[in-house]
């Protein structure tokens, strides 16, 4: 059998929804890399019986939830975000000022005097889920002004940043493809 090495993830939440003699159904809020299968492969050891999962459904990826979801093909009604609001729901982000804005574009190292510091947007989550996200996040979204300028790194000096990726706006007068 394949050796999975341990993880360290959490359980904010498992609640039993339905259970008979030979089926359990849970409800469980768990934080980025919990691996959900391992689950009732401990439960089945733990009851001496052989266990797997008939059917695994994610109701929620950080800020994403299925509500928020539509069916493929979309319907014309479908409601889509930008890019610039799902960075903004997904990731740390930091407010550059018209100085850190002009070296983001220069693809220049962002310093803390570059930034609106204190001004920081946060994600769309639980404290304990943000406290499993920022510590070691390795993209920020760069805002300049409600603006969206592309992903940063972070450097091993706190609060400096190095550019990941830029991203171009499209002029209004060319046509999106």
């Amino acid at each position: 059998p394949p050796e999975m090495p341990p993880r360290d993830v959490r359980v904010h939440g498992l609640e039993l929804l339905d259970w008979s003699w030979e089926r359990a159904r849970l409800r469980l809020l768990v934080s980025k890399g919990y691996y959900v299968r391992a689950l009732a492969r401990d439960l089945g050891d733990g009851l001496g019986v052989p266990a797997h999962l008939s059917s695994l459904r994610r109701t929620q990826s950080g800020a994403f939830r299925i509500e928020d979801a539509c069916p493929y093909p979309p319907p014309p009604e479908a409601r889509w975000i930008s890019v610039a609001e799902a960075v903004r729901r997904s990731l740390p982000t930091r407010e550059l000022t018209a100085e850190g804005a002009l070296r983001f574009g220069q693809g220049k190292a962002i310093r803390p005097e570059d930034q609106l510091l204190g001004q920081d947007l946060h994600l769309d989550t639980t404290e304990d889920q943000a406290e499993d996200q920022l510590p070691d996040e390795p993209t920020w979204g760069a805002f300049h002004q409600e603006r969206f300028l592309g992903l940063l790194e972070p450097t091993e000096l706190p609060n400096h940043f190095k550019v990941k990726r830029g991203f171009a706006e499209t002029p209004a007068d060319e046509p999106e493809v």
